[in-house]
């Protein structure tokens, strides 16, 4: 029998806490060069580890944490369209 999986008291789930617009200014003050990276990582709550790889690579896109969507916004429409019309004749949708 399966067992239900209950999460930790006071364990926090991986949150991201900073913002493209926070690692963009990061990037900004770094080409500046008057400051040192740990103290533009403490003044923008970025991970210096985390503002290191990306100034190294210039990656300034934040992506989400998890698995990916495998349907694109456009075609999960679709797909809720087709989905509606064909309850509407007749086929209760299911599995």
């Amino acid at each position: 029998m399966p067992r239900k999986y209950k999460r930790k008291e006071g364990v926090r789930a991986r949150v991201v806490s900073w913002t493209t617009e926070q690692l963009q200014s990061a990037f900004h003050e770094l080409d500046k060069k008057e400051l040192g990276i740990n103290e533009i990582s403490r003044r923008f709550g970025i991970p210096s580890r985390t503002l290191r790889r990306r100034y190294a690579i210039k990656n300034q896109t934040k992506l989400t944490l998890g698995k990916h969507p495998v349907l694109g916004f456009e075609h999960e429409k679709r797909l809720v369209a087709h989905i509606l019309k064909l309850s509407d004749a007749g086929f209760p949708p299911d599995r």
